[in-house]
């Protein structure tokens, strides 16, 4: 009995250890994070452009910047999590794991979307001069965080699933947008109406 239960646990161990690990794990948790992100996002978004509807008073702005707070900090926290995307070999991506890539593509899309929305939002809304100085710093750090995070998924993808790239691609413009927002938040944003392409 004692023997039969080793040969089973041995049995059971080997077959564990001869299993090999189908696709690339560090993509698996990409595409939850930045689907969680580009959420978050998306309803910062909603929340942003309902609050600047009205005359902003200094509780809109206080909300504002915990809206900015919220996405610069969701946003931020895809960065260690695309990093990890940077040690794909030569483990190739499972046949599930391709299947993911269109929607992992709309979702990376939708976060620099998202924020280039909030920024051409807040910069020409008609705030004034006291308000934008307020949302200043949250609004540039939200910016800043696109490139950072959008360059590791896009190098990644060239090398995983390169007939794929297309899908990623049209992000390149929203970027350009974003940094041109990020010139026109370190200067005077006084009177702007922002218009871009």
């Amino acid at each position: 009995m004692q023997f039969t239960t080793f040969a089973l646990a041995a049995l059971s161990l080997g077959s564990a250890i001869a299993t090999p690990i189908v696709g690339f794990k560090p993509f698996d948790q990409a595409v939850v994070a930045v689907a969680n992100a580009k959420t978050v996002v998306q309803e910062q978004v909603a929340s942003i452009n309902v609050l600047l509807k009205g005359t902003p008073t200094d509780e809109t702005v206080t909300k504002i910047q915990k809206s900015l707070v919220t996405v610069g900090a969701q946003v931020n926290g895809l960065h260690e999590i695309v990093l990890a995307l940077g040690d794909f070999g030569s483990t190739p991506l499972s046949d599930a794991q391709l299947a993911k890539i269109p929607e992992f593509a709309e979702n990376y899309k939708g976060i620099f979307i998202g924020i280039e929305a909030i920024g051409k939002k807040v910069t020409s809304s008609g705030l004034n001069v006291d308000v934008i100085a307020q949302v200043k710093p949250e609004l540039q750090w939200v910016l800043s965080t696109a490139s950072p995070i959008a360059r590791p998924i896009l190098a990644f993808v060239q090398v995983a699933a390169a007939v794929d790239v297309k899908l990623f691609t049209p992000v390149t413009t929203v970027l350009v947008n974003i940094q041109s927002l990020i010139t026109l938040v370190i200067g005077p944003l006084s009177g702007l109406k922002v218009t871009l392409a």
